[in-house]
């Protein structure tokens, strides 16, 4: 600050105390209560005039501000000239939030991380200089400006493990807020590459492409049009599965002990583990470890009128994999232990024979409860002998679904003890009807059929590969599934597909349906543009984009009005007699059927002129009309959203009024994405690469519609 101006901003203040202080004066009849508010109030005034800004200290010329996580934002400053100032950070929360101080950092410092914050939310930063004296700096970028990023989604945890099939199962938890979710996969000596995007809606995938015995990472993260996450933790999964010991079942001895007996399903086993609880108190913990083959344990550690609980897994040591717990199997001397192991099976459609182990030596006898429907009054059926283990229910309705469970009763004790329920329903499934095979790209084949049965089990899924005489079980879903995608496909061949519906009763199997994968079409210019690889290397194999050589894609170039309109009309099939022209678009040129057909579906227009301008580069905004005005010609029309979604970007003024709805609805719905620097750029010209990827993500937004 130069001499004069310190002499003016000193004589400010002592006007402003001299003010104050002439005003205190004539305060003196008022209460004290508004004397202490004026004078506060005053003061303030005085002091905002002493902390002006003062141009002699020099202001930051530069700030970065750029998301770490899902609660922290990093700060980076530089100043134009080395000086010992501190600096000054204030935040404020979206567009419409108010500025507040949260940290001054000391001169040496050009770096801030602001943490606590929410996910996926907008803040913005100002800074500025301040001295030893407490002159300050203006703002960077200014007063009234900031500059902004958004928290990263929130941070997911991954969890994995080999399933039977010998595919490996990825479950995750954790409310990322995202649209899709990444999957990335690598081998042991191979780096991270993705190997499925998902819809947010799940919460766990299979990986059916995995290799026996090979040892595989994965990590996640999720996505959305603007913001991604961090990846989650990485999980080591060897594809290698232990079936699951079974049958599991407790028998009290008179010593008194507890001796339990099992099923072996496992031939890769180091061994088994045998965990234990006290009914009622406490968790399970690992009790005992057994070599491996063995099928029984005695446990004599036990004391009477105390119920123990028991579970047994299997485990590889070598691998460092252990298979799922068996039931759970409880047993006590000197009480009354419940049955366990409830099953049934069907014995007709109105006959059912249920069988349980019975766990005591002191029942008096056992009872038969069963109820009709989920919210069905349990009532007693049939009362049995002491060491029953099995009954047969008659007179059932096929297709309707019963509960049953088992209570043994003792005259000497007070209550009764009852086994876990299970469901039964007898009647062999409905087939599933109009099963529906699509080649999705050269190597995956989508399936879909209408779940027409309530007492499934589920479903198993058969292939097999032209020629072939026989068909395979590939895949088994669950209860009410009705979609399978079949991945890792030879390509250009023909399979054919079955669904068979399950349950005890019986199988039930729908028509086959063939499928033929697409002939892969490979570029060798794709190697920078991995990001729309997927996109264009399906869209190639659909027949709906093609390349600009035997190898080349060309990803870089831009794409003409009529080329953007011509790859719209492909993937949306519309295909109608053309009618009427523009002056430069004429019969014989090679956009000419498409270009009219999106003229006379209301989709495209001409100008003042009657010109379509077919070569030159379309825009980006007309891009995003273009692609609206189809989803509505399809009767797929675009969620609505406000103009506010595109308030991050800083060029958002300069979209053209007659595209701002179309430019909010893709944006909205993740299907077209801003540019670097903040910017959504209405004005440039779209890629090559750019363009596939946009009509790539409708037909994953619908694909229903496509598939």
């Amino acid at each position: 600050m130069k001499y004069k101006d310190k002499i003016a901003t000193n004589k400010i203040c002592r006007e402003n105390k001299q003010h104050i202080g002439d005003m205190r004066a004539h305060l003196k009849n008022l209460s004290i209560t508004a004397v202490c508010i004026l004078t506060t109030l005053l003061a303030l005034m005085a002091a905002k005039v002493c902390e002006a800004s003062d141009p002699a200290v020099a202001a930051p010329n530069s700030l970065t501000v750029a998301a770490v996580s899902d609660s922290r934002i990093d700060l980076n400053w530089t100043y134009p000239v080395p000086g010992n100032y501190a600096t000054s950070i204030e935040r404020k929360k979206g567009l419409d939030g108010v500025w507040e101080a949260i940290a001054t950092v000391p001169g040496a410092a050009s770096s801030y991380s602001s943490t606590g914050l929410s996910a996926n939310t907008y803040y913005l930063y100002r800074i500025r200089a301040v001295t030893s004296t407490g002159a300050y700096s203006e703002y960077y970028p200014g007063n009234e400006g900031g500059i902004g990023a958004y928290t990263m989604l929130g941070s997911l945890a991954l969890h994995g493990s080999a399933t039977s099939a010998n595919r490996i199962f990825l479950s995750w938890t954790g409310n990322s807020g995202g649209t899709e979710y990444i999957i990335e996969r690598k081998s042991s000596a191979g780096s991270f590459i993705s190997v499925a995007t998902l819809n947010a809606a799940v919460s766990s995938w299979h990986d059916a492409s995995a290799i026996p015995n090979a040892r595989y990472t994965y990590r996640i993260k999720a996505r959305s049009a603007e913001n991604e996450s961090v990846y989650s933790n990485e999980v080591t999964v060897l594809n290698t599965y232990l079936e699951a010991p079974d049958n599991l079942s407790a028998e009290v001895l008179s010593e008194p002990a507890v001796r339990l007996s099992w099923r072996d399903n496992s031939l890769n086993e180091t061994g088994f583990e045998v965990w234990r609880w006290v009914y009622g108190a406490g968790n399970a913990g690992l009790y005992a470890v057994l070599p491996q083959n063995t099928r029984s344990f005695t446990d004599t550690n036990i004391h009477p009128g105390i119920q123990y609980c028991y579970m047994v897994r299997a485990h590889s040591y070598e691998s460092s994999i252990y298979s799922a717990f068996t039931n759970t199997a409880s047993a006590g001397a000197g009480i009354l232990n419940p049955p366990s192991n409830l099953q049934f099976g069907v014995v007709s459609d109105t006959q059912v024979y249920l069988s349980w182990t019975d766990n005591s030596n002191n029942e008096s006898g056992f009872k038969v409860e069963r109820k009709t429907g989920v919210d069905g009054v349990w009532s007693e059926i049939a009362s049995l002998p002491p060491n029953s283990t099995g009954w047969a229910s008659t007179g059932l309705i096929p297709h309707v679904r019963y509960f049953y469970r088992i209570k043994a009763y003792s005259y000497l004790y007070a209550s009764d003890s009852t086994s876990m329920e299970t469901e039964v329903s007898t009647g062999v499934p409905r087939a599933p009807s109009e099963l529906s095979a699509r080649p999705l790209s050269y190597n995956m084949v989508v399936l879909r059929w209408p779940d027409s049965s309530e007492n499934e089990i589920g479903f198993k899924i058969e292939r097999k590969k032209s020629g072939e005489a026989a068909y395979k079980v590939i895949a088994q879903v669950g209860q009410g599934v009705t979609e399978y995608v079949d991945r890792g496909l030879r390509q250009n061949t023909r399979y054919y597909y079955r669904i068979k519906a399950y349950n005890k009763s019986g199988t039930a199997d729908s028509p086959a349906v063939p499928a033929t994968t697409n002939k892969k079409v490979v570029f060798e210019d794709l190697n920078d543009f991995s990001w729309a690889r997927e996109a264009v290397e399906y869209l190639a194999a659909e027949g709906i984009i093609k390349g600009k050589g035997e190898k080349e894609f060309k990803p870089g170039d831009t794409v003409s009005r009529a080329e953007f309109v011509v790859l719209l009309m492909r993937a949306f099939k519309l295909n109608m007699t053309p009618v009427g022209g523009f002056k430069d678009v004429r019969p014989g040129d090679w956009h000419y059927k498409e270009v009219m057909t999106a003229k006379n579906l209301g989709i495209v227009a001409g100008d003042g002129g009657n010109r379509f301008n077919p070569d030159m580069p379309i825009t980006r905004e007309d891009m995003a009309v273009v692609a609206a005005k189809t989803m509505r010609a399809v009767e797929r029309p675009l969620a609505v959203y406000g103009n506010s979604v595109l308030e991050r970007f800083w060029d958002r003024n300069f979209i053209s009024t007659y595209a701002i709805s179309s430019m909010a609805s893709l944006y909205g719905e993740g299907i077209i994405e801003g540019r670097p620097g903040n910017a959504i750029a209405p004005r440039d010209n779209p890629t090559r690469a750019e363009a596939a990827v946009l009509i790539y993500r409708i037909i994953c937004r619908d694909p229903q519609f496509f598939r």
